[in-house]
């Protein structure tokens, strides 16, 4: 079962970009990729979604439409509030 709390893809042909939050036992975490990937000259990372890089975040909401980057938001401050919850108890 694959755990992907969120994705979303810009259209190619131009610079294809894509995002997948996915969650993990202790930690939810952001791939993002770009150009098709390392293998087609682009590339691809991950971050902890506790800890997004500022630049990130900008080119995200940059590449997608307001109401894709207001869904990727809602889900970041989601799950960050869900992790909170459970290191508390």
């Amino acid at each position: 079962m694959k755990n992907y709390l969120f994705t979303a893809f810009t259209k190619k042909p131009r610079n294809p970009l894509s995002i997948i939050i996915k969650e993990h036992d202790t930690k939810d975490v952001l791939y993002v990729t770009y150009s098709n990937g390392p293998q087609n000259g682009g590339g691809s990372w991950g971050e902890d979604l506790r800890q997004l890089n500022d630049r990130t975040v900008n080119m995200i909401k940059e590449s997608f439409s307001a109401e894709v980057f207001e869904k990727f938001k809602n889900t970041v401050l989601e799950r960050n509030a869900f992790r909170l919850t459970q290191t508390e108890t």
